[in-house]
């Protein structure tokens, strides 16, 4: 009897594994929009209002996703899953190095925590954590394209915040 009750719930479990691991990668994908610019430019206008503060980290986003595109041309290197390109455009989109996505999120996450001021704000620093995985995760980038967009977005808004701007 009680191998039984075993057999039929491993079978009932077994029924709702291709939901989980549905929902998973639903959040997974979730997560890594935090990395997208409408969602960060949202974000921050949200945030920041209609202030220089705004403006501020904008105009960086656009910088930061041009000197970026510019290393992907001097560095080029296939993410995991290569992707097909028709046009130099695509062929910039299809790289790996460096990860745009986490050097947004890393350097929006920074913007925000210095201009918040708060303890709780500290929580936007795992933003770009969890960019991170889920770009790995979803087969989009290597770690190491990863690691060097939170690095570069990082250093990014030290430049452009602490010696540009102030």
């Amino acid at each position: 009897v009680c191998q039984f009750r075993f057999l039929v719930v491993k079978i009932k479990l077994e029924e709702y594994v291709p939901f989980i691991l549905k929902a998973v990668d639903e959040i997974e994908r979730d997560f890594t929009s935090f990395g997208s610019p409408p969602v960060l430019w949202l974000l921050v206008i949200i945030i920041g209002g209609f202030s220089f503060f705004t403006v501020t980290v904008l105009v960086g986003l656009i910088v930061l996703e041009l000197l970026c595109s510019l290393i992907k041309l001097v560095f080029p290197k296939d993410r995991p899953e290569k992707e097909k390109y028709k046009n130099r455009l695509e062929k910039i989109d299809a790289q790996s190095f460096p990860s745009v996505h986490t050097a947004r999120s890393a350097y929006a996450s920074f913007a925000l925590i210095s201009f918040l001021q708060t303890p709780s704000s500290l929580l936007l620093a795992v933003l770009p954590i969890f960019v991170a995985v889920t770009r790995v995760r979803l087969q989009k980038h290597f770690w190491t394209d990863v690691v060097a967009g939170i690095i570069f977005g990082a250093l990014f808004f030290f430049l452009w915040h602490k010696v540009v701007f102030y």
